[in-house]
């Protein structure tokens, strides 16, 4: 009996598929998904199994159906401080708790100011955003 190879897709695909920034389908992989199992290292890719793709589809709490993770999963960031870091801006996400602050990476922080909103940020993982969209045009101002 000739047993079928198991269709598997390259991790980077996978992740455009669902909509997700592949940082974030990386660190879900590492947590939930076991080697030469449920994905394996094809030359320089790595590539998601089946069950594996199953797996992700089960821990992130969606259907089997790619199609429902295509829709926008943009959040609101008001900006509250602007810290050392150039590529960090520090916020609270609008409509959640006002006490609770999470980063959120930009180009550049230098023309935001606190009381600017975000409306184009994504969620990396736990407590980090990225924020994709244009810089202000002049400091406090699109």
């Amino acid at each position: 009996m000739n047993n079928p190879t198991p269709v598997t897709i390259p991790e980077r695909q996978f992740a455009e598929q669902l909509g997700l920034p592949a940082e974030r389908l990386r660190i879900v992989r590492k947590k939930v998904l076991k080697p030469n199992e449920d994905y394996v290292q094809k030359g320089k890719e790595l590539h998601i199994s089946e069950g594996g793709q199953k797996t992700v589809l089960n821990t992130l709490g969606v259907n089997s159906e790619v199609s429902s993770l295509t829709v926008s999963d943009y959040v609101m960031i008001e900006v509250k401080k602007c810290v050392r870091n150039p590529r960090i801006i520090m916020g609270i996400v609008v409509g959640n708790d006002p006490k609770k602050l999470v980063r959120c990476r930009v180009h550049d922080n230098v023309k935001f100011i606190p009381g600017m909103k975000l409306n184009k940020c994504r969620l990396v993982f736990e407590g980090l955003y990225q924020f994709e969209g244009r810089a202000p045009r002049f400091k406090g101002k699109w």
